[in-house]
């Protein structure tokens, strides 16, 4: 059969079958390596930084959400991506940045996420109790005398 076929027909169907082969070979879903603890506390006021390392080819484009909405650079969210880290910083957070933040990694070769929950808490749930409970009384405010002192003489 292959002696009636037209020549340049049978080099692009090899050529082609040869190209897919290769794009197999060099196609890798995106895959995480480390990635953040699935819960994590943050004090407010205070800045949070999660990390991801993915690997896969070729080249990896990298998303953050919170909540489902796409999180965008600014100074509030730094985010950036070298040597197969992906990072996301969260400036002074405040308690309404808690939520669920995912980290999206994709290529050619198909779709990887990862998922951490945030928990963002005010200063007074970490140190007021500590406070309290140190704050011991051992002898009684002295008390101011208003008005002018007694003479002592008679």
């Amino acid at each position: 059969w292959l002696h009636f076929m037209p020549s340049n027909t049978l080099c692009q169907r090899l050529t082609l079958l040869s190209c897919l082969n290769q794009f197999s070979l060099l196609c890798k879903a995106p895959f995480f390596i480390d990635k953040p603890e699935s819960i994590s506390t943050v004090r407010v006021g205070d800045s949070k930084m999660f990390e991801c390392e993915v690997a896969g080819s070729p080249e990896i484009s990298v998303l953050w959400f919170r909540d489902g909405a796409k999180i965008h650079q600014s100074l509030k969210h730094k985010m950036s991506f070298f040597n197969s880290v992906a990072a996301l910083e969260i400036c002074q957070v405040s308690e309404q940045d808690s939520g669920k933040y995912f980290c999206e990694a994709r290529n050619e070769a198909g779709t990887q996420s990862c998922t951490v929950e945030l928990e963002a808490k005010g200063w007074f749930s970490f140190t007021c109790l500590h406070l309290v409970s140190s704050y011991r009384i051992s002898e009684p405010f002295p008390q101011k005398q208003c008005g002018h002192p007694r003479s002592t003489r008679g």
